[in-house]
């Protein structure tokens, strides 16, 4: 048997946020296609520690600011414009060394990594802070391996 999807929109009021991160498009959204995050990163600031997924690939277009992204053991600076993807099994990380936030859309495929941002969320509101044993626990139910 096979599921129709059908045209989504998904307007601001829709989108669900945590953190200053937008989920715009959630896989439930896309018959599980893809997730898509308007995500903001601090200035000065980092992403999770060097990780890899097995089951979804990472795509960021970079909307504002400079986003320095590792991949593997190379860094990569991209600018306002850029678009990066990075394939299932690639270790990676990234950083915004600017003085501006770096804001970038983040799209999964498959879709459902977003689901992630809930649970902080949840753990969030619940302990009113994300210990970092808390955030490696919650990000570890949804096929993010740190790289050792």
């Amino acid at each position: 048997m096979s599921t129709t999807i059908l045209a989504t929109i998904v307007t601001p009021d829709q989108a669900t946020a945590f953190a200053g991160n937008i989920t715009t498009l959630r896989a439930e959204q896309t018959g599980g296609s893809i997730s898509l995050v308007d995500f903001t990163l601090a200035a000065d600031g980092h992403g999770p520690a060097p990780h890899y997924h097995e089951t979804f690939d990472e795509i960021y277009h970079v909307i504002s600011g400079t986003l320095t992204v590792t991949i593997g053991t190379e860094q990569h600076e991209a600018p306002t414009g850029s678009s990066i993807f990075i394939p299932r099994g690639v270790v990676h990380t990234f950083q915004n060394h600017g003085d501006v936030p770096a804001r970038f859309l983040f799209l999964m495929s498959p879709g459902g990594f977003e689901r992630a941002f809930d649970d902080l969320a949840a753990v969030q509101a619940r302990d009113g802070e994300i210990t970092p044993a808390a955030f490696a626990e919650v990000i570890a139910q949804y096929d993010v391996r740190i790289a050792t």
